[in-house]
Order: C-alpha cells, then sequence, then structure tokens
C-alpha cells in the first residue's frame, strides 16, 4: 500500500520565481556598456563564473568573478555585479498555492540549488520564511541537484520516507533523480504559473 503524502518539497527557479528577462542589461549597465563593447564575450564568461563548484559552496563566486573581471581588466567590484544579479520575480499566485497546502497538514520544504549570495538574498528579501517549514539551498548543506545525495539528506532531515514526499521542479535531471530514489516527482513546466501547479497537485489528490 502506497505511503500517504506528507510533504511537498519544491523547487526556486523556474516554479516559485524567475530571473527577469533584463537582468543581463542590468549587469551590462553595472559593468559599463562601453566595457561590453571591448569585451563581447564578458557578459557570458560573468554567467559562467556561476559554476556547479558555487552551489555547493566549494567556489566562492566572489573570487570567480573577480578572476573573469580582472582577466577583462574590469575595474568593478564582484558585489557590485553580484547586486545586478538578483534581479528575481515572483510566482505570487504559484507561492499562495504552495502556501495553501499548509492547511491540508503537510511539511513545505523549499529545495533550490543556489549560490551564497543568492541564497542571502533570498533570505532577506523573499516571504518564504512564511511559506516553507524548512529550506535547503544547496549552499548551505554542501549538496546540489541532481545529486541523489542531495534528496537523501533532505528526506532524512525530514524524517521521511521517499513515498511520503512529492517534488517539483523544472529540471528534467533533477525530477528523474529524485524519482530514482521513489519520491514523487513531477516536472513542472518552467514558469508554468498556478495553471502547472493545480494540474500536478490535481494529479496528486491535493487540489
Amino acid at each position: 500500500m502506497a505511503s500517504p503524502l506528507r510533504a511537498v518539497l519544491v523547487d526556486a527557479d523556474g516554479v516559485l520565481q524567475f530571473t527577469a528577462p533584463a537582468w543581463r542589461d542590468d549587469v551590462a549597465q553595472t559593468v559599463g556598456h562601453a566595457e561590453v563593447s571591448r569585451h563581447p564575450r564578458l557578459l557570458d564568461e560573468i554567467a559562467k563564473a556561476e559554476g556547479p563548484g558555487t552551489m555547493t559552496g566549494e567556489t566562492d563566486l566572489e573570487h570567480s568573478l573577480t578572476r573573469v573581471l580582472d582577466r577583462h581588466d574590469v575595474d568593478l567590484e564582484p558585489a557590485d555585479v553580484i547586486d545586478a544579479w538578483h534581479n528575481i520575480e515572483l510566482h505570487a499566485d504559484v507561492v499562495e498555492g504552495v502556501r495553501a497546502l499548509r492547511g491540508r497538514g503537510l511539511v513545505l520544504a523549499l529545495t533550490t540549488n543556489q549560490n551564497a549570495p543568492r541564497a542571502a538574498w533570498m533570505h532577506e528579501n523573499l516571504p518564504y520564511d512564511e511559506v516553507f517549514d524548512a529550506h535547503f539551498y544547496s549552499c548551505e548543506i554542501g549538496l546540489a541537484k541532481p545529486d541523489p545525495a542531495y534528496f537523501t539528506h533532505v528526506l532524512e532531515a525530514l524524517g521521511l520516507a521517499p513515498g511520503e514526499a512529492l517534488f517539483l521542479d523544472d529540471t528534467a535531471a533533477n525530477v528523474e533523480a529524485a524519482a530514482g530514489l521513489g519520491i514523487h516527482a513531477e516536472l513542472f513546466a518552467r514558469d508554468g504559473g498556478r495553471a502547472e501547479l493545480d494540474r500536478i497537485l490535481a494529479a496528486h489528490r491535493l487540489a
């Protein structure tokens, strides 16, 4: 007999929030359009500075950005670039839909890959403390999706069997890794909004 669901694990980017399309413009304005014109690959290299190591806390994002800026002889502090990177907007209707699950007695957990500065910004500026019972930022636990160890850590921390958790994520590799452990894992259409959330919840009789 299948275990009843006790928890919903929710990804952040692409599900609850999205980076506004203008983020590259914001970074370019911070760096300086003249510098961007002088170094056509600069913005791409800035984006790539957020490598896998920054997600697990093994690599310092400011250090990675400093190397990029120094390589192109750009006189700018990495913290200024990071600030421009925090152009996050919420899917407010999805956040409210998730919050409503509290009324069903479900444990709600935020399960997201983030670098340390972005995680700190999210802690301070987004309403997730009011929505979720637990937060699993990859940079804080030293593990990142789709590593199965990430999901094992979450399950153990919450005292859950795999079949007691529903996981929502917009990245197929993450969903496949979770499903491989026996978690009820659903691929969330990226930025699909409330209609996508309602579709998944209805499939699990949570609507």
